[in-house]
């Protein structure tokens, strides 16, 4: 089975292969970050909804295509990718592309006695690293985005 998923892997269009392969190296320093920085020194957050990067793009096919090889990176790799881990990673690979790396969303939910958390990226309108109907069951805290260091 996993040799079978190697074997696809390595059948992929050399552009997508890339792209999982960037898609992993930026979770594995989304990991390192979430796991190396103090709890609270990871996001910044303001109210604001200006772009992180102004002069930055949006352009859907390119966000969908960093969407989707951080997914099957994430559900392929070694590395155990959380929410917030996927987020990351989604915001780091469409600033490193030239692309608006939008915001880091954090809602919260209660179901019965349960307290949910969840994180995912807006950027120009998009919903990335989640489906919208699902982010749509949190309510929003604030904007987030990667705190410089």
């Amino acid at each position: 089975m996993r040799l079978r998923r190697v074997g696809r892997i390595f059948s992929l269009p050399r552009a997508e292969l890339l792209a999982l392969v960037r898609a992993q190296a930026a979770l594995i320093a989304a990991r390192w970050m979430v796991r190396s920085r103090p709890a609270g020194d990871l996001l910044a957050w303001d109210g604001t909804t200006r772009s992180e990067r102004p002069g930055a793009t949006v352009d859907e096919t390119r966000a969908r295509a960093i969407e989707r090889a951080v997914s099957r990176a994430a559900d392929n790799g070694p590395v155990r990718a959380t929410c917030l881990v996927r987020a990351l990673a989604i915001q780091r690979m469409l600033g490193k592309s030239g692309l608006d790396p939008g915001r880091i969303r954090v809602g919260v939910r209660i179901v019965g006695d349960r307290f949910d958390a969840h994180a995912w990226v807006e950027t120009g309108g998009l919903v990335l690293g989640d489906r919208l109907p699902h982010v749509r069951s949190f309510e929003p805290l604030a904007d987030a985005r990667m705190r410089a260091r």
